[in-house]
């Protein structure tokens, strides 16, 4: 058996192809001996789909008023999904490698019929930061996982 590992590598442009898959074995391979691996790839529209709230939109920019100041950025992520009629809103889970995030605040989106989390990322000195989003009904997770890589 082996480990799948999905690596990025940096770059300074969206256009370039920097994203790697390879196998990592459990246990180191025996000399002479034969070994099969098998994948499928999907695409958006061939992806089996998920009962899992989805990320339509996310939408990004300076702060405004006295947060500006501070470099800080506000962020909005729009989700979708049959789960979010649900008339008790899910919690949204955030997290940063670095800087400061404020507590994500969810609403109803009567725009798209699901829901926003909007929060604030104010980096400080951070050259790069990485955000982690997700909802959660409970222990449960209730959408895809939103990854984000903000870069001074």
């Amino acid at each position: 058996m082996a480990r799948r590992r999905l690596i990025e590598i940096p770059s300074e442009e969206e256009i370039h192809d920097n994203i790697v898959a390879y196998w990592n074995p459990l246990e180191p391979y025996a000399k002479g001996q034969a070994y099969s691996f098998a994948y499928r790839v999907s695409w958006p529209n061939d992806a089996p789909r998920s009962r899992l709230s989805v990320v339509r939109d996310t939408l990004s920019g300076p702060a405004i008023g006295a947060e500006r100041k501070t470099g800080g950025i506000r962020y909005a992520v729009d989700f979708v999904g049959p789960d979010l009629a649900n008339p008790e809103l899910p919690k949204p889970l955030l997290s940063s490698t670095a800087g400061k995030i404020s507590a994500p605040v969810i609403v109803r989106n009567p725009n798209t019929g699901g829901v926003r989390v909007d929060f604030m990322l104010t980096p400080g000195d951070a050259e790069v930061v990485e955000l982690r989003l997700e909802l959660r009904r409970g222990q449960a997770l209730a959408s895809e996982v939103w990854l984000s890589q903000w870069t001074k």
